[in-house]
């Protein structure tokens, strides 16, 4: 039994070393193509080898995604990256032309999948803002660095990982302010609100220069759509990390609050005291075995006028 087990696990590790070997040969072959610009014929290597070898192999499925982009076929290296668990260290220079290639072609799905497995990389925040930069529309832009600023969050055993981390995150939150401050210079508070909020959420205020901005612009938005606890709450949070203006404001927005809120609240506390008595007090029943006179329920005669 020992000596079957035996021959089971040579054959098994043997197995493994020719698929590993036949995997490395065809990438090298593609390798070759690739510097004779013959991406179609790379493509083709790469993609026989795949259907050949059914597991997952991070050099394989990344040399494959990088034939499919330099093909411009995006939909199947979106696929296919859905399914990479990372992409080896040694690719780098080529993760960044597939990344090139993908901004280019407006394909901001491929570049945040890519980023999110990217983690073996050494990338740093200004990878990031250059790639956010190239894109047309607010959201890419956003996606871009909120995928970098996970990326950065999940590699905090590096030395410089702090303070990567904090240059994004200020990046990050300046964007949101603009964009945010925008809006409600537009008078879009719910927008505006929409792009704040987030900021928040993803916790990129806690070590910024930039919170008492926004909660100031928080304040702002959250007044003008009539939520005054909240207006109240980051102004007043504005206000106590030194900015002068929120504490002019915090001022006017009490007053406001005052004006608006508290006849509600008034009401609402005449209501309990008052709000069983708000109907006309029944008519007293004479008690039970009481005598009525003829003349309590006779009715009165009407007096005559001094001209009759």
């Amino acid at each position: 039994m020992i000596l079957i087990a035996f021959v089971l696990l040579a054959a098994s590790l043997a197995m493994a070393y020719l698929q590993f070997t036949y995997v490395s040969s065809k990438i090298n072959e593609a390798d070759k193509y690739f510097s004779e610009y013959r991406n179609a014929k790379a493509l083709e290597v790469l993609y026989a080898a795949k259907q050949k070898y059914r597991r997952k192999n991070a050099e394989l499925d990344f040399m494959l995604i990088y034939a499919f982009v330099n093909s411009d076929r995006f939909v199947e290296a979106e696929k296919l990256a859905s399914d990479l668990e990372t992409i080896p260290s040694k690719y780098r220079k080529r993760f960044i032309k597939v990344m090139d290639i993908a901004c280019y072609n407006d394909r901001t799905k491929l570049v945040t999948r890519l980023i999110d497995r990217a983690g073996k990389l050494e990338l740093k925040p200004g990878f990031f803002i250059k790639t956010s930069k190239t894109r047309d529309d607010i959201d890419s832009e956003l996606d871009v660095l909120e995928a970098g600023y996970k990326y950065m969050k999940a590699r905090k055993h590096s030395s410089d990982a702090d303070a990567n981390l904090t240059k994004l995150e200020n990046y990050l939150l300046k964007r949101y302010l603009e964009i945010g401050n925008i809006y409600l210079g537009n008078q879009q508070y719910k927008d505006a609100l929409e792009f704040l909020k987030k900021a928040k959420e993803l916790g990129v205020s806690k070590n910024s220069p930039l919170k008492s901005e926004l909660h100031y612009s928080l304040g702002v938005a959250y007044r003008n759509t009539g939520n005054y606890n909240q207006a109240v709450e980051n102004i007043s949070e504005s206000a106590q990390l030194g900015s002068g203006r929120a504490r002019v404001m915090l001022s006017d927005i009490n007053y406001e609050a005052a004006d608006k809120v508290e006849p509600a609240k008034e009401e609402k506390e005449k209501g309990k005291f008052f709000g069983k008595r708000d109907k006309p007090a029944p008519k007293a029943e004479p008690a039970k075995g009481t005598v009525i006179s003829t003349e309590q329920q006779k009715p009165q005669e009407p007096v005559p006028s001094a001209s009759e």
